[in-house]
């Protein structure tokens, strides 16, 4: 994701909520839109510096206690070994994840929630060396976490999560924790 194009992501996000009825807090058939920051620790084995991401979530909340989130993640790094500074390792997370909200009410502003969910994973390596060849790997990936959601200001929500991933992508396995921030904006169509 280009990173001009996630402030373009925020302003869109808080001019549409701004617009449309907020949920005063998590309720029945309420719209999760978001956009979210992590760090993520890779997984040693795969040499690759630790690096930001960023990313955007589209939920739906079924039931105050659960939700159902599609997911979007970008991280562009480089290899940790000295002969390969000019590297490039890149990847690209599309996933589904279930939220199971553990104080999943309409009057409750801190909300803790498990998370579990998996997608598709695209890897890129360039080893960056005149002739050589551009690795890329398809693969799936599974996710499982906790987080806390605060209601801000109305619809305005602010998170953090730490999520567990679990992925084999260029033959080798991997799991990284990812440490995540972010803001979403819930807009409300059910009733209290």
């Amino acid at each position: 994701m280009n990173r001009r194009v996630l402030p373009l992501l925020v302003s869109a996000l808080l001019l549409a909520g701004s617009s449309l009825s907020t949920a005063d807090a998590v309720r029945k058939w309420t719209i999760d839109v978001g956009v979210q920051g992590s760090e993520i620790k890779f997984d040693k084995t795969l040499d690759v510096n630790n690096d930001l991401a960023n990313g955007f979530r589209l939920g739906l909340v079924i039931h105050p206690a659960l939700q159902i989130e599609g997911t979007y993640d970008t991280v562009s790094t480089r290899r940790s070994e000295a002969k390969l500074a000019d590297s490039t390792y890149k990847q690209e997370f599309t996933g589904l994840r279930v939220m199971g909200v553990l104080k999943g009410s309409d009057d409750v502003k801190v909300n803790p929630y498990m998370i579990i969910g998996g997608g598709k994973a695209k890897t890129t390596f360039d080893p960056g060396n005149p002739g050589s060849t551009i690795r890329s790997d398809n693969t799936l990936y599974g996710d499982v976490g906790f987080g806390v959601r605060y209601q801000a200001w109305k619809g305005l929500h602010v998170n953090g999560e730490f999520v567990i991933r679990h992925l084999r992508t260029l033959d080798t396995s991997g799991t990284d924790a990812l440490f995540s921030v972010g803001a979403s904006w819930m807009i409300g169509f059910g009733k209290k």
